[in-house]
């Protein structure tokens, strides 16, 4: 994964749930990334890309991490958007799953 902007995991049980954000040198815009592991980090699920096409996420950095958090099969992420405040921050925007990960 090229260039991480932001980094965010949470756990499950014993599920881990890893949310990377990250640019690219193809997309203008951010991309998210959700991978689970089931032994404790020692090995990942390939990584399921987020639809975040609506709408994009803005201004990733650390201290602005998008975020994650998991109950069962249902899985919610939120990022920061474009927008007017002062420091060029819009609304947060969401993404839910409700088959651990796999659609979003």
């Amino acid at each position: 994964m090229e260039g991480v902007q932001s980094l965010d995991v949470t756990s499950d049980g014993s599920c881990l749930h890893l949310l990377l954000g990250s640019a690219t040198s193809k997309s203008p815009s951010s991309l998210l990334e959700h991978l689970v592991s089931n032994d404790g980090g020692a090995t990942w699920s390939s990584p399921v890309i987020i639809d975040t096409t609506k709408p994009p996420p803005a201004g990733m950095r650390r201290g602005m991490d998008a975020q994650i958090a998991a109950s069962g099969s249902h899985v919610i992420v939120v990022w920061p958007t474009a927008g007017t405040d002062s420091w060029g921050g819009g609304p947060m925007a969401t993404a839910l799953s409700s088959d651990g990960g796999k659609t979003w």
